[in-house]
């Protein structure tokens, strides 16, 4: 079944834009050129699109770390530190507030 998988990749199809429609193309070329039956095709389609689906999640990962990389080169925040930074903002000014208020009495 895996050389049935690289044979529906090399359509051209590719694992990151796989939609159901277009693995059920795949499997349909794959039927007329006689390399699966029609009784095959619903595994193969559940597989190529199982297989599409874990290649983008591990694509989406490579990314992602990458990027992690790239802006902790570049020191630029996390979103956890920018929220971070915000709630003792939030924290220092309520406190200001506070000594205003308790100043004015």
């Amino acid at each position: 079944m895996d050389k049935l998988f690289e044979k529906g990749i090399s359509l051209g199809l590719g694992f990151f834009t796989m939609t159901r429609e277009k693995g059920e193309q795949i499997v349909d070329k794959l039927i007329e050129k006689g390399e699966i039956s029609r009784k095959e095709a619903s595994g193969v389609l559940d597989e190529i699109l199982n297989r599409a689906e874990k290649e983008k999640e591990e694509l989406e990962k490579r990314i992602n770390s990458s990027l992690e990389r790239t802006l902790k080169k570049f020191n630029v925040p996390t979103k956890e530190e920018i929220d971070e930074l915000n709630q003792k903002l939030d924290n220092i000014s309520q406190k200001l507030e506070k000594m205003e208020t308790t100043d004015k009495d």
